[in-house]
């Protein structure tokens, strides 16, 4: 075993890229997206691909909500693999999360810590439950984190070194993830920087040329794209980005004082289990009065800065979090090579703990969905808690890699079982396929499809045509359907109820479930008053 430990350890790349294939090769074919951010995002592929590259387009409306970088990676990928099914987007899922294991590893090295703690952090990372379950659902935030990790370790290499090199390249990092998804992209980096410089009395740091110079490319990078948006479709897009992303999101559930306490909440829920053992290892180093290291206070003005940024920020999702793992699983994991052996134990011990808990809890979880339907492999999953549990108690006075390689091959072994089990079981209830295919055969025969007081863009991938769906009010929904012979729609049942369904002419064709709503299909007018072909 030591062999081993010592030829990994020499290749810490090549171990970090092996984890990522075992984690994610398996399961690529394993599924079908699920609503919303999935199945939404893959018709924005499918436009980009049709050549929407710079103003993206959903169900052939503009999609503002996120600049293009990450779509042109999922589209790199699709034109490789000639396809734009789900396996194809898995696989750019699978891609940015090496990013992101690689962008942590390189984060650590820049850091000056060594090639064994920024392996140590990916383990970390590879083992933390939530993560797990997020790096198999298709998103852009494992691409948007890595490059957020990047400019942390530029930043801070430019608080120590006054050459230009490593604050621009900072910036530059920080450019790219803005144009991943948008403004957290440089105002975390940033806060991270201002936060540490003000830790070590150094703010006229911030008042440097190439500070000046790195902002300068941060702002035309940003007006590159929006000059291209506002060239391709309009200042009406651009104007939309800005007060109805932007904006909105930002003051949503702004009047909710509890809402800026959410994420204190949140945070050491979706870090299990290393919460219990970070916070025991935190605990007995600040007993021992250890003395400060300022790459940890640099860790943690990145961690707090961050979740103070966040947390002022109305709208909420826990996936927002996921920037702040990084700085935390480089504090765990050189916390974890720093502390004495008992201390480690004790950690290894609270993080076996939470994970039996969590064992115990699993098999519950069916029970409070609100859809009935089977789960297999949930055992299987909360079976292979309890041996991850057992595995790090029997081996918490060993060396650390001992028990952290025991997690990490436990902890692989629960997300193949989840990805290939549990996640395509729930594909009748979280893939819109279902509303696509009751809508599709009316389509076929002519109708007309819309959708009511649904998510934009639902069902268009698996329809494959777009529908109409952006109605002002009932009136306008009533005014469409007047203007058309006959159509098809879909609307959440509650919405259904809500609606004049004689006035409208509409009549209810049946219903499908998605995500633990009812969707039903309603008709207007009929076949034989479409227009005859000749």
């Amino acid at each position: 075993m030591p062999r081993l430990v010592a030829f990994l350890d020499r290749r810490p790349v090549l171990t970090i890229l092996l984890i990522v294939a075992c984690q994610q090769a398996l399961t690529l074919w394993s599924r079908d997206l699920w609503w919303s951010d999935e199945v939404r995002q893959a018709d924005v592929l499918r436009n980009l691909l049709d050549g929407h590259w710079i103003a993206l387009r959903l169900n052939d409306f503009p999609y503002p909500d996120k600049p293009p970088l990450y779509f042109w990676l999922q589209g790199a990928v699709a034109f490789l693999l000639g396809s734009t099914e789900p396996h194809a987007i898995l696989t750019g899922l699978a891609l940015t999360v090496a990013f992101f294991m690689l962008s942590a590893y390189a984060m650590a090295r820049l850091m000056d810590f060594p090639p064994s703690i920024g392996l140590a952090a990916a383990a970390v990372l590879a083992t933390a439950n939530y993560l797990l379950f997020l790096s198999h659902y298709a998103r852009m935030d494992f691409l948007f984190v890595g490059f957020i990790a990047l400019a942390w370790g530029c930043f801070w290499r430019a608080a120590q070194d006054s050459r230009w090199r490593w604050m621009i390249l900072g910036f530059v990092a920080a450019s790219v993830a803005t144009m991943v998804k948008g403004p957290f992209g440089f105002l975390l980096p940033l806060g991270a920087l201002i936060a540490f410089l003000a830790w070590k009395r150094d703010l006229k740091r911030l008042f440097s040329a190439d500070v000046a110079l790195g902002l300068v490319i941060l702002v035309a990078t940003v007006f590159a794209w929006i000059g291209g948006i506002a060239l391709a479709e309009g200042f009406d897009y651009v104007r939309f980005i800005f007060s109805d992303q932007i904006v909105s999101r930002g003051v949503r559930n702004a009047t909710n004082p509890l809402n800026y306490l959410l994420y204190l909440v949140l945070l050491p829920a979706v870090f299990m289990p290393w919460t219990s053992g970070l916070v025991t290892l935190l605990l007995r180093q600040r007993r021992d009065g250890l003395s400060p290291d300022p790459r940890h206070a640099f860790l943690w003005c990145a961690a707090i800065s961050g979740l103070v940024i966040l947390s002022l920020v109305g709208e909420k999702h826990d996936y927002y979090l996921l920037p702040l793992f990084v700085p935390l699983a480089l504090i765990a994991a050189d916390t974890l090579r720093r502390a004495s052996g008992p201390d480690r134990a004790r950690a290894w011990t609270a993080m076996a703990v939470t994970l039996g808990i969590a064992a115990l809890l699993l098999p519950l979880v069916p029970s409070f969905l609100p859809y009935a339907i089977s789960i297999p492999g949930v055992v299987v999953c909360a079976v292979l808690l309890l041996v991850a549990a057992a595995a790090i108690f029997v081996l918490r006075h060993r060396p650390a890699y001992a028990p952290l390689g025991a997690l990490v091959v436990i902890q692989t072994l629960w997300v193949n079982v989840l990805a290939i089990e549990v996640m395509p079981s729930l594909d009748p209830v979280m893939s819109p396929r279902a509303v696509a295919e009751a809508v599709k055969p009316y389509v076929e025969r002519g109708f007309a499809p819309a959708a009511w007081e649904m998510t934009g863009g639902d069902f268009v991938y698996h329809l494959r045509q777009p529908y109409a769906e952006r109605f002002a009010d009932r009136e306008a929904l009533a005014e469409w359907l007047a203007g058309r012979p006959a159509a098809v729609l879909a609307t959440p049942l509650a919405a259904w109820e809500r609606l004049d369904l004689d006035a409208m002419g509409l009549r209810e064709a049946g219903r499908v479930g998605l995500a633990g709503d009812i969707i039903v299909i309603g008709l207007h007018g009929t076949a034989d008053e479409l227009p005859r072909a000749r």
